[in-house]
């Protein structure tokens, strides 16, 4: 049986969103990138080759602000600007959405879901990743936490700002070919949406 794992990035943030590009590309995987809004506008020809190297693009809001996520204006604003600037760049709006810090409320569900985007959710790759340990600790909490269709969560900036995330480079080096061994692929969010069609479930199943 084929084991599937989604990897997620949280994007961009240079030099590691291009340094990550070219590990994936080395390894011939296929990525999800939710990306902040206004790291898109910053660093927009990163974005351009993530999409022409065929990894699906999400949403992760305008600017990954934990005061706009309280009430419904300024909600909606932080999701649809957010939006509107990813396209601006890709040329298309993403369908697919990841709350910063996976944040799960009623009104996060139903905003997401009245703009038209499918939420995605998932789980930390490694839960001590976005402090930047050894490469080989984030590994080994990502192998332990790993299960057969788990979306992992990595981080390629830090709260919607820059921060190195040189370890998370090679952690993720590292930890493609060490699943690969014990019989995992890798798919992308847009991949599993179209494998659950087949079988007439929806992504409402990963949420």
């Amino acid at each position: 049986m084929i084991q599937y794992q989604n990897l997620e990035k949280e994007s961009p943030n240079e030099p590691y969103t291009t340094q990550l590009l070219d590990v994936l590309k080395s390894h011939q995987v296929k990525a999800t990138f939710f990306v902040v809004g206004k790291n898109a506008l910053r660093f927009p020809a990163v974005l351009q080759r993530a999409v022409a190297e065929g990894h699906t693009i999400g949403s992760h809001t305008q600017s990954h602000s934990f005061r706009n996520y309280f009430f419904e204006p300024t909600l909606e604003n932080e999701i649809a600007e957010g939006q509107y600037n990813i396209s601006q760049v890709i040329g298309y709006e993403p369908k697919y959405f990841r709350a910063p810090w996976l944040w799960r409320t009623p009104l996060v569900l139903n905003t997401v879901r009245e703009l038209g985007l499918k939420p995605i959710w998932g789980k930390f790759g490694s839960i001590i990743e976005v402090a930047q340990p050894s490469a080989q600790r984030v590994v080994r909490h990502a192998l332990r936490r790993s299960r057969p269709g788990d979306i992992l969560i990595f981080h390629d900036g830090y709260n919607g700002t820059t921060a190195s995330r040189a370890v998370t480079v090679e952690a993720i080096n590292l930890l493609i070919p060490k699943l690969r061994s014990i019989g995992y692929s890798f798919v992308t969010i847009s991949e599993i949406e179209q494998e659950l069609s087949t079988s007439h479930r929806s992504l409402r199943s990963l949420t």
